[in-house]
């Protein structure tokens, strides 16, 4: 039995056969989306066009390389997803079309969050070839680690371990950690202390919660890796020029099985020559609506990650007398002690260079990544990924500055009351 679900018949100057797309007919537009092809649905918002028209339509893409710069998308959830994992990815970001260019300081970052693969490199450009400039590991200080695991809390062994570094409350919260049979997990969170034995009751041992608990896990082990989210680079360039950035994934398995970043910050560091006086202030404001009714029960909402904060006083007094009047002359200072590299602020301008720099960012405009501290060279490249060593955010206060004594232009002391940067979330 033959069963006819559709006929055709050619005639005519149709017969011998056609030629598409030339001899199909076209067909209307239509005001409600149609599959066109590969995902891509056509619909009819304004006209008119003509026969025979033609448009190239550039694709996009559900989670885009674009969205780890923060010009594009300054919030870290949303960033970039690969196809895979297990390959190498590379992804460049061109400076000049002209050649090498100058820098804008002498001491350049780097700053990614948000990522779940564990190493990679920064790398440079310079008109003849890539060069590394740092190989970087998100799990540098927390690896080898001894280690026993129950049903999804992972706490430290016995024995000597490698990681010395302390570990605070819920940093680790989106990392990962690598059992010694290989498997991975998501950090959930984790509590505060050294991973370190404690045999004796002399340490506060950290302890992990992990998500997606199988049975596949090993119980214990000595080869434990915990892998941060987020790191920050440094490199003193001693006057070094650059064309271009390159950051590589080294080809590995992922929690995901693809490879993750929330945001990308990259480029000169902005030194303070005059370090902020005491009383730094560090904050902490949760992401919650909390809804009291008629009878006075209440019920919260979650609305999103809790949001650090940081204040920076200047507010001992900044004598701005070396850098005023006719023949100014002051100290600097310099990022290495290597031979060539540039001085990366001068010690007494602190008050005009914030200025400028709410100026250039268009106050809170433009995010940034602030770093209480950063090592000085030799060696002239570092990393960490502690949470309290860096912040992304945004300037959100204005620029105030406060005369103590002093004539204009001359021997003017000054004070900043505060600058408050905002983590970005």
């Amino acid at each position: 039995m033959t069963v006819w679900v559709h006929l055709t018949e050619m005639m005519g100057a149709y017969a011998p056969g056609q030629v598409n797309p030339q001899n199909l007919n076209g067909k209307d537009y239509s005001p409600f989306p149609y599959w066109v092809a590969d995902g891509m649905y056509l619909k009819a918002v304004d006209g008119p066009t003509q026969a025979e028209s033609e448009w190239d339509i550039t694709p996009r893409y559900e989670w885009p390389l674009a969205r780890i710069l923060p010009s594009i998308e300054p919030s870290p959830e949303l960033g970039w997803r690969s196809l895979v994992d297990n390959t190498d990815q590379w992804f460049a970001i061109k400076l000049s079309t002209q050649g090498d260019t100058e820098l804008l300081s002498d001491t350049i970052g780097l700053y990614l969050d948000g990522c779940n693969w564990r190493s990679g490199a920064w790398q440079k450009y310079d008109g003849g070839s890539w060069v590394t400039i740092l190989n970087f590991d998100f799990a540098a200080d927390t690896n080898s680690l001894t280690y026993i695991h129950n049903n999804g809390g992972v706490r430290p062994g016995t024995g000597t371990e490698a990681a010395t570094t302390y570990i605070a409350f819920n940093e680790l919260a989106g990392g990962t950690f690598i059992f010694a049979n290989a498997v991975r997990r998501r950090i959930l969170g984790n509590t505060e202390g050294f991973w370190q034995a404690d045999t004796t009751g002399v340490t506060k041992q950290a302890t992990l919660w992990l998500d997606g608990i199988d049975g596949t896990e090993d119980t214990s082990g000595s080869t434990g890796v915990i892998v941060y989210p987020r790191i920050v680079c440094f490199a003193h360039m001693a006057a070094a020029t650059i064309q271009s950035y390159r950051i590589y994934i080294n080809g590995a398995q992922t929690v995901d099985d693809y490879y993750t970043i929330g945001t990308c910050v990259v480029g000169p560091v902005v030194i303070f020559g005059h370090d902020n006086d005491w009383g730094r202030a560090r904050g902490l404001t949760p992401q919650t609506a909390l809804i009291t009714d008629d009878s006075g029960g209440r019920r919260s909402r979650r609305m999103g990650k809790p949001r650090r904060s940081v204040e920076l006083p200047w507010t001992g007094g900044v004598d701005l007398t070396s850098v005023s009047g006719a023949t100014p002359s002051d100290d600097y200072v310099k990022g290495t002690s290597t031979a060539g590299g540039l001085a990366v602020a001068l010690r007494h301008d602190q008050p005009w260079k914030l200025e400028g720099l709410l100026d250039y960012l268009g106050g809170s405009h433009i995010p940034v990544v602030y770093c209480p501290r950063i090592p000085k060279g030799t060696p002239d490249t570092d990393s960490f990924s502690q949470w309290h060593l860096s912040l992304y955010g945004r300037i959100v206060s204005d620029y105030r500055e406060e005369v103590v004594v002093g004539d204009e232009w001359t021997s003017e002391v000054v004070r900043v009351p505060g600058v408050t940067i905002e983590e970005e979330r």
